[in-house]
């Protein structure tokens, strides 16, 4: 039997909503500190990276509503030796980010290019701007760049999240900026295991 008013079943769906951003945090710091303490055990596997960024895009679609999702896979297929579940969560992370700190309803923009040893992801967004002396310090731990509380909010510990997951897989993240253009983040990973 339902006994819950209108009023109070937008209040348990906002409040499970809470709850679930509260639990991701929480797992994200729990992560981070792991990542901190000890060296990084990847369980590497062949991984379709095309497939993955499919399935990390539907899995933020809640984030990703307001924009149009733009995937440019390249040429080739595109297959690396990564984590799945870090790669995941890097990549979640770079999506969030677009979505947050681009221009409303404007498109998200998602390129793999594939190098002779690794394969290159970028993440764009239209609208934001991210000035050449902040550039390296927001992949630091709990940074935040002056006014970006204004427009989203955020911990700071995303992008540090992104860069170490990146660094585990002898990869490498930068960013690119440009206020006519907007924001691209990169990431790389090497396409497969040592030695093959």
């Amino acid at each position: 039997m339902n006994t819950l008013s209108g009023v109070e079943k937008r209040l348990v769906i906002l409040i499970d909503e809470e709850v679930k951003q509260l639990s991701d945090l929480a797992t994200r710091l729990l992560r981070t500190a792991r990542m901190d303490n000890a060296h990084i055990k990847l369980k590497r596997e062949r991984i379709p990276l095309l497939r993955l960024i499919q399935d990390s895009v539907a899995e933020c679609s809640q984030e990703l509503a307001l924009h149009p999702v733009n995937i440019q896979p390249g040429s080739q297929p595109s297959t690396v030796f990564a984590d799945r579940q870090l790669l995941k969560m890097a990549l979640s992370q770079l999506f969030d980010n677009a979505a947050k700190y681009g221009s409303q309803e404007s498109p998200i923009i998602i390129g793999v290019q594939q190098e002779q040893a690794e394969v290159v992801i970028s993440v764009r967004n239209e609208g934001s701007f991210i000035p050449l002396a902040e550039r390296e310090n927001i992949f630091r731990r709990f940074y935040r760049s002056p006014g970006s509380n204004l427009k989203a909010p955020g911990t700071g510990i995303g992008l540090s999240v992104v860069r170490q997951v990146t660094e585990a897989h002898q990869g490498r993240a930068w960013v690119s900026s440009d206020l006519q253009t907007g924001t691209t983040f990169f990431v790389t990973l090497p396409r497969t295991a040592k030695g093959e």
